[in-house]
């Protein structure tokens, strides 16, 4: 888990911080894994979209485009999930919230690799940081407030110094340091994430399906388990599907006791 940089480096010791995509180039083993996991992340997303394929009984074609017209994903999460509430039993569609719910933590990782500035420290050479752009923003507002319009330099010039010292100076706490074993970690949760959302999907494909069928007519004696329930006993047996069954119930306990 990223660690901010307050726990590695202090305001009094001396740093070198950057905000720039050069600092990926420096480090380019961190940065392939930063890429991968975007990458795998675009894979959700089409698996999203395959599964609104399957629950809609739809050409892939206008499901698809219905999908990719919708941007926001907690958008497209209640889309999906308005279609499985009308086509799916309770229990698949609790295991669908539970998947989904595992989707969407790591899409919004996704968004903050994406969208947030990845930067380095001279004295971590072995990490990238990673800061939220509106943070910077406020910094960079306050450091031009302090050093170009504040009339307290004309009032005490004592305190000006100290103030403008200060903004001068990042909150440690609102940058993130991320090493390689934090990649990876992001790294393993995406591949169990993906390996969810496939099992799920394989449950409701109708090509599996229909592959299942056919081999029960030409096999009608043979003792195999079928394709789809395999799948599902994959899902339901992951450790991330069952602490997630386990959240959501019991946050669906809480709900219902504030309800009552």
């Amino acid at each position: 888990m990223p660690q901010p940089l307050s726990n590695s480096i202090t305001k009094e010791s001396p740093y070198n911080l950057a905000f720039n995509a050069d600092e990926l180039r420096t480090r380019p083993l961190l940065a392939a894994k930063v890429s991968e996991f975007i990458a795998r992340a675009s894979a959700l997303d089409h698996g999203m979209a395959m599964v609104l394929v399957s629950l809609l009984h739809a050409s892939p074609e206008p499901a698809f485009a219905m999908f990719s017209e919708v941007l926001d994903a907690g958008n497209r999460r209640a889309m999906i999930l308005a279609a499985a509430r009308s086509t799916l039993d309770a229990e698949h569609f609790e295991m669908l919230e539970v998947v989904s719910n595992a989707v969407r933590m790591q899409i919004d990782v996704r968004n903050k690799f994406a969208h947030w500035l990845w930067g380095g420290c001279e004295q971590l050479p072995d990490a990238l940081l990673l800061v939220d752009p509106r943070y910077l923003l406020g910094h960079a507002r306050h450091f031009q407030k302090v050093w170009t319009d504040d009339p307290l330099v004309e009032q005490d010039v004592e305190r000006a110094h100290e103030e403008r010292m200060a903004a001068i100076r990042f909150d440690f706490d609102k940058i993130y340091v991320y090493r390689a074993t934090d990649l990876d970690q992001s790294l393993r949760d995406m591949t169990e994430t993906q390996g969810m959302l496939d099992d799920f999907g394989y449950m409701f494909n109708p090509q599996a399906r229909s592959l299942d069928e056919r081999m029960s007519d030409a096999f009608p004696n043979s003792p195999r388990e079928s394709f789809l329930k395999l799948a599902k006993d994959r899902l339901i047996n992951r450790v991330m599907f069952i602490d997630g069954l386990t959240r959501l119930r019991t946050k669906r306990g809480r709900n219902s006791a504030s309800a009552g």
